[in-house]
C-alpha cells in the first residue's frame, strides 16, 4: 500500500529472509490424549523452542539476531517519520494495536519511528505453516500427534 502517490519511494535498505522447517517427533504413533498426561507433546515442546529465540509479548528475537543501526539510518527513518507519521494499522482488528503502539505510548511521529526502525531493522519471526495438525476442525479429535513440522521464516536484519 502506498502512502501517497505524489512522492517517489526509494529502497535503501533491505532484510533478508531465512525460510526453514523445524521437526518435533516425540512418539512413533499419534496417542490418544487420555493417555498422554507423562508422555511429552509436540506441540508444547515446540513453543518452547521458540520462546528460546523469541519473546512471545513483544514479539521482538534475541539481540544476537539484532545488528547496530547506524545513526545516519536512524535519522533517515525519523525523517520519514515525521513526514509520515500515520500509521499503517488500517488492516488490523477494532481494539488490536501494533506491539509498537502498544509499548511505546508515544506521540504518531515517534511510534512510526519506533515501528518504521522495528520493521525495517529488526529481526522477526513468523511461523507461516503447520503440518501435523488437522486443518480442519471437523476432523480434530482428542489425540496428541507424534510429530508437528512448522515452516518459519526469519527476516533478517540488514547488515
Amino acid at each position: 500500500m502506498a502512502i501517497n502517490t505524489s512522492t517517489i519511494f526509494v529502497t535503501t535498505t533491505l532484510r533478508g529472509i531465512l525460510s526453514f522447517d523445524l521437526t518435533v517427533q516425540t512418539a512413533k504413533s499419534n496417542m490418544h490424549s487420555g493417555f498422554s498426561g507423562p508422555y511429552p507433546n509436540p506441540y508444547f515442546i515446540m513453543n518452547q523452542l521458540l520462546a528460546r529465540v523469541v519473546n512471545f509479548e513483544t514479539q521482538e528475537l534475541l539481540p544476537e539476531f539484532e545488528c547496530e543501526i547506524p545513526q545516519f539510518r536512524v535519522e533517515q527513518t525519523h525523517d520519514a517519520a515525521r513526514k509520515f507519521p500515520e500509521t499503517d494499522s488500517g488492516f488490523l482488528l477494532d481494539g488490536v494495536s501494533t506491539t509498537a503502539m502498544k509499548h511505546q505510548g508515544a506521540a504518531d511521529a515517534a511510534e512510526k519511528l519506533h515501528m518504521n526502525l522495528k520493521e525495517w531493522w529488526k529481526p522477526a519471526l513468523a511461523v507461516i505453516g503447520i503440518e501435523g495438525l488437522p486443518t480442519d476442525l471437523a476432523t480434530a479429535g482428542n489425540v496428541v500427534y507424534k510429530q508437528l513440522k512448522y515452516r518459519l521464516s526469519v527476516r533478517t536484519a540488514p547488515n
